[in-house]
């Protein structure tokens, strides 16, 4: 890849993904007590209701083909049906695998050579069911995070009512009280390359455990890191491979 050797289409997206989203060989996961689980009451309509509201008809489907103008069609039709599907997924405390496959689509960088991975700009797409389902699971476990008072004060990213806007007006004001007392003020901001696509699954594991919240929702959610899969379409067929990290879209 480095060298611009000559390879095949799915051999190249091999290589490609291998590059983007190494895997290693996974941490034998501590033995833990046991613990009683909390078991939250199942989905609601209105739950699957709020979220299809707030989310956009012209996103791109996943590997299944599924799109969200496809997913509320059969929500408003037959209005059990997936309520049943999630419900199962939390009875059984499993993440379906077909769910877990994120399709990379490649955007060339102009004027870059295209036998090199980088010059490639990742993106990749999940099925629509399994974000609906990760979202229904957030939601419910952000809640228990927020009432137990397990979120820091100072975390702006991945919070519902929190932006980058909130980010600035903290550190604005902190550079505008050093201002008034006169102090001198130094900033370091940290870019940790490639953080999402190298994130250790055995670090997530660690953190639930360490909060101690253990219900139907947060094993539901721990299931998701089990067999995530990402795969690209090439002209010869698809080439795949296991993962760590979390692919963005």
């Amino acid at each position: 890849m480095e060298n611009s050797e000559r390879v095949t289409p799915t051999e190249f997206g091999l290589k490609i993904l291998q590059k983007l989203y190494p895997n290693i060989a996974p941490r034998a996961a501590p033995m833990q007590p046991h613990q009683t689980l909390l078991e939250e009451e199942k989905f609601s309509q209105q739950e699957i209701d709020d979220i299809l509201k707030n989310i956009p008809n012209g996103k791109a489907p996943g590997d299944d083909g599924i799109d969200n103008i496809i997913v509320k069609v059969i929500f408003n039709s037959f209005l059990s049906l997936l309520l049943d599907f999630f419900n199962k997924f939390l009875e059984l405390k499993c993440f379906p695998d077909p769910m877990e496959i994120r399709l990379v689509i490649l955007f060339h960088k102009t004027g870059k050579d295209e036998q090199n991975n980088k010059s490639y700009r990742p993106i990749s797409l999940l099925p629509t069911l399994g974000k609906l389902l990760e979202k229904l699971l957030l939601q419910r476990f952000n809640f228990r995070l927020k009432k137990k008072k397990l979120q820091h004060a100072l975390q702006y990213g991945f919070r519902e009512g929190k932006s980058a806007d909130d980010v600035l007006l903290h550190v604005t004001s902190l550079l505008e009280q050093a201002r008034r007392q006169k102090k001198h003020t130094v900033l370091i901001s940290l870019d940790i390359a490639g953080a999402f696509n190298s994130l250790l699954y055995s670090s997530i594991r660690d953190r639930f455990a360490s909060i101690s919240l253990f219900s139907n929702i947060s094993e539901t959610l721990l299931d998701t890191l089990r067999n995530r899969k990402v795969a690209m379409q090439t002209s010869e067929g698809r080439s795949s491979g296991n993962t760590r990290g979390c692919p963005q879209g």
